[in-house]
C-alpha cells in the first residue's frame, strides 16, 4: 500500500513539473510556457524560442488569459523547468583600471602637466551586495575605492619674495564611494545576466601629498553618482565572471588642508572645483544564491 501511494505521488509530481502552462496575449499569441511567478502587475515565465530557453515577463494588462498545466506535451525540457528559479542574492567583487575625467590646467610647467596626466590613471577595487525582489529588479549597497599616486622632480615655483624654486611634488590620492544601489538584470537561460545599476551616495577624497619634502593632507567629500553596465557570464550554478564599465560623477567645492600645524577649509569656487569624475573598467567575480 505504501509503495502504491509513493508511486502515485511520483506520478503526480512528474505530471505537475512536466506539464506546462498557457499564456494568451492581447495580440492573439498562445504561449506554451512554464509560469514561474505571478504578482499584481506581471506574469513571469520560461519558454522556448529558436531552440533556446528564455526567461521573461509580461504585464498582466497585455494578457487576455492564462491557465496552468494546460499542455500535457510540453515544449520546454524538464531540466529547464526545474532550473527556472532565479538567484535572489548577489555579492560581487570588482577591480580594474580607472581614468579620471579632470582637465589639466593651462599654463603650468610642462613637466607638471605630464605628471597630472599620469595621475589621471589608476586602479579601483570594490564590492556590491544586492538583493533581488524578482528576476528583474533589486536593491543593494556599493563600496568602491580608487587609488593613484606618483611624484615628479624639478617643478618650478615662485615664492613670496619672487625667488624661483624647483621642488619635488608627490601625491598619494584615494577616492571612495559608498551608497545604496538600484539594480536591474536580464537573465538568460544559463543564468548569465546583463546588468544595469545606479547608485547615489557619499564620494570621499583623501590625498597625502608633499611639496619639497614637506607633507600635508587634503581631504573632502561630496555627493556622488555611479552608473554601472556590464554582463555576468555564468561559470557555475553560484559563480559568474563579469566585465563591467562604470562612470562615477562628483566634484569638490571645498577641501580641508592639514599640515600638522595649520588646519583650514579652502573654498575652491566654481571654476576651481576638484573633479572626482572617472570611468572604471572592471573584471567582476560574483557569488549568486
Amino acid at each position: 500500500m505504501k509503495k502504491l501511494v509513493l508511486l502515485m505521488l511520483i506520478i503526480c509530481f512528474g505530471h505537475f513539473v512536466n506539464s506546462q502552462d498557457l499564456v494568451v496575449t492581447h495580440s492573439g499569441d498562445s504561449l506554451n510556457c512554464k509560469i514561474t511567478k505571478i504578482n499584481q502587475d506581471y506574469i513571469y515565465f520560461t519558454f522556448m524560442y529558436n531552440n533556446e530557453v528564455k526567461q521573461t515577463l509580461l504585464a498582466r494588462s497585455g494578457i487576455t488569459a492564462y491557465q496552468k498545466s494546460f499542455y500535457l506535451h510540453p515544449e520546454l525540457p524538464l531540466e529547464a523547468v526545474i532550473n527556472s528559479s532565479y538567484s535572489k542574492f548577489r555579492i560581487a567583487f570588482r577591480g580594474g583600471f580607472s581614468y579620471l575625467f579632470a582637465k589639466i590646467p593651462s599654463g603650468v610647467d610642462p613637466n607638471y602637466s605630464d605628471y597630472l596626466k599620469n595621475l589621471k590613471s589608476g586602479y579601483h577595487l570594490g564590492i556590491d551586495v544586492n538583493y533581488f525582489f524578482n528576476e528583474l529588479y533589486g536593491l543593494g549597497f556599493k563600496y568602491s575605492i580608487f587609488k593613484t599616486k606618483g611624484s615628479v622632480d624639478n617643478i618650478q615655483f615662485v615664492d613670496d619674495q619672487g625667488n624661483i624654486l624647483r621642488l619635488t611634488i608627490a601625491d598619494n590620492r584615494s577616492d571612495f564611494f559608498v551608497g545604496p544601489t538600484f539594480i536591474t538584470r536580464y537573465l538568460s537561460h544559463n543564468k548569465s545576466a546583463f546588468i544595469i545599476a545606479g547608485s547615489l551616495g557619499y564620494l570621499g577624497y583623501n590625498n597625502d601629498a608633499s611639496i619639497g619634502g614637506i607633507p600635508f593632507n587634503l581631504k573632502g567629500g561630496t555627493f556622488g553618482i555611479v552608473f554601472d553596465i556590464g554582463y555576468d557570464f555564468s561559470i557555475s550554478n553560484e559563480f559568474s565572471l563579469g566585465f563591467f564599465a562604470a562612470v562615477t560623477l562628483g566634484s569638490l567645492s571645498k577641501i580641508t588642508y592639514d599640515d600638522g600645524f595649520t588646519n583650514e577649509v579652502i573654498d575652491l569656487g566654481d571654476e576651481q572645483r576638484e573633479s572626482m569624475s572617472r570611468i572604471d573598467l572592471s573584471i567582476v567575480i560574483s557569488f549568486n544564491k
